[in-house]
């Protein structure tokens, strides 16, 4: 299949020039940014929140775009550079000799640590990482019936990815307190 033949010639960078023989590229174009961490927090709940269901707001500790560089991780005035090195895709591919043929593998680029982006002037709030930690408010929204094995994923609430990335995922992880009936005397 054709998605099978990119994995392979992106992967293993077309053995021999087999991208020219098909009319590919083994090169990926530019990489997008970075998504941010995804973020566990916990909730307990009462028996009559699980029977009536519940609105509750978590306070989350997470990480948002650094208010200098509005997340850019340059310093205001200053602007990133693409990665001459790997030509922005953050890798770079390793040519090694061995008795079978060449060898092709893809590696984090050296030149950028894997980013695709040089930053020469670094924010100096976060040091060029383009995050801050931060404490927000969200707002969950618990239906009825749920138990402790159920958890509320909650799309793009996590924490902001480096450099401008879209933020991850807010895995909210329910903890529903015991009947008194079920426990042991």
């Amino acid at each position: 299949s054709d998605l099978a033949l990119d994995v392979f010639m992106r992967d293993f960078g077309g053995f021999g020039g087999l991208g020219d023989l098909f009319g590919r590229q083994g090169r990926r174009g530019p990489r997008g940014p970075e998504r941010g961490q995804s973020l566990k927090v916990r909730l307990k709940l009462s028996l009559q929140d699980v029977v009536k269901g519940a609105k509750r707001t978590l306070k989350v500790h997470t990480l948002d775009p650094c208010a200098r560089c509005a997340g850019s991780g340059a310093e205001p005035g200053t602007s990133v550079r693409g990665c001459t090195t790997c030509a922005g895709t953050g890798e770079e591919r390793i040519v090694q000799r061995s008795p079978f043929g060449q060898m092709v593998s893809l590696q984090p680029c050296r030149g950028c640590r894997g980013q695709g982006q040089i930053i020469d002037s670094p924010c100096k709030r976060c040091n060029g990482e383009g995050l801050e930690r931060a404490e927000t408010e969200v707002e969950v929204d618990v239906p009825t019936g749920v138990t402790s094995e159920n958890y509320i994923t909650m799309r793009g609430r996590g924490a902001a990815g480096p450099r401008g990335g879209p933020r991850g995922d807010l895995v909210v992880m329910l903890e529903v307190e015991e009947d008194p009936r079920d426990r042991k005397s």
